[in-house]
């Protein structure tokens, strides 16, 4: 009852504790919960950009396909997630609602949807792994990370029991003190309070609201240099290194396949910005690249994001059909379509807008098996 049906406000609902967040989209039945199709993923899969930050109803791929197939999805899904830390916040969440004392135990899912993105999927678990060296193989990495990552779980028991005293708290303690933090004179004030003001409203990019409003979709080329960085498919990792970062993808849902052979897993590969269109090239892109310090902004070619879009499609391809998962590729679906119609921003130009999840998730309709 505390976060069904999108009760609470959306510039909230980032407040809501992890374990209540699952349960935030309106997108299932709370009464008939024993089958639902789990979501799984980062930002994209959880449902980040335009629609979520204008407030609009149905923001994610969840929505839509719970509106095209009256099917329960539940999403596990959430920013900034790798790999590991999509399997494990699924695993996490299903042993505390062992825990809850308002809701019945978490059914295993009758299927699973990893949505892999492109974008910053295997710098995530590159990064990730680098930290560590001590184990033999990436299958003992995975395995051994995700039962770490769950160890935490039951300290939070009071925290999903009780979850208004951490909702509270957290609007109230932790964001107050990071603003007044920010604040030592008149200037950084009007700053941070602009800033406050203008992520509840929903605008969260340098874009005016005139140049908002001027754009001509059918004309990509006139901003396409306002919107630069942006995520690219991998360009800062060497073949190698995106081999590794997919051998942790892999393992991952290995994880899955062999502790829960009863549910169906499909995976969905997801564009980058980069990968979604024809640039003027060279392309400025945004790295987060951790462990060889190349952070900041480097430079690549519709040529070379391409040819690193395709071998990571097709290695992704191999492995699903060696274990018969159904695997989508959407990416030239969405290079057709964003010749006509933008599926980025214009708020948020990392993730798909109202547009973009839409068309999106009926292709996802068209060519996956969901029944």
């Amino acid at each position: 009852h505390f976060s069904y049906k999108q009760k609470i406000p959306r510039q909230l609902a980032g407040s809501l504790p992890n374990y209540y967040f699952t349960f935030y989209p309106d997108t299932y039945d709370k009464d008939k919960l024993n089958k639902y199709v789990a979501i799984l993923g980062d930002s994209f899969g959880q449902g980040s950009g335009d629609s979520y930050l204008s407030s609009k109803y149905d923001y994610s791929f969840a929505h839509h396909l719970h509106n095209m197939t009256e099917l329960n999805f539940l999403n596990f899904a959430r920013g900034g997630y790798g790999s590991i830390s999509s399997v494990s916040n699924f695993e996490r969440i299903l042993k505390m609602s062992k825990n809850n004392f308002f809701q019945s135990s978490l059914e295993i899912p009758e299927k699973f949807i990893f949505f892999f993105y492109e974008g910053n999927d295997l710098t995530d678990n590159f990064d990730q792994y680098t930290e560590t060296d001590n184990f033999l193989s990436v299958e003992e990495y995975v395995n051994s990370q995700i039962e770490k990552n769950l160890k935490d779980s039951d300290k939070k028991i009071i925290e999903q029991n009780i979850p208004i005293i951490f909702f509270l708290k957290k609007i109230i303690f932790n964001d107050l003190i990071r603003y007044i933090k920010k604040i030592d004179n008149y200037s950084s004030f009007v700053v941070e309070t602009t800033k406050i003001f203008n992520k509840i409203s929903g605008h969260a990019v340098s874009l005016s609201q005139d140049e908002i409003n001027s754009l001509d979709l059918n004309k990509f080329k006139n901003f396409e240099k306002k919107v630069q960085p942006l995520e690219s498919a991998a360009i800062e990792l060497s073949s190698e290194e995106i081999m590794i970062s997919l051998e942790i993808f892999f393992e991952s849902i290995n994880y899955l396949d062999q502790k829960y052979k009863g549910s169906e897993i499909i995976v969905i590969y997801l564009p980058s910005a980069v990968s979604s269109y024809e640039w003027e090239g060279p392309i400025t892109i945004w790295s987060n690249y951790i462990s060889k310090n190349k952070l900041g902004f480097l430079k690549t070619s519709n040529e070379q994001n391409n040819y690193n879009r395709k071998f990571i499609t097709e290695n992704i391809l191999k492995f699903c059909n060696k274990k018969n998962f159904q695997f989508l590729d959407v990416s030239e679906f969405v290079r057709t379509k964003s010749k006509q119609n933008l599926f980025h921003g214009p708020i948020d130009m990392e993730h798909f807008n109202h547009y973009g999840y839409k068309v999106v998730s009926k292709y996802i309709f068209d060519n996956i098996k969901l029944k």
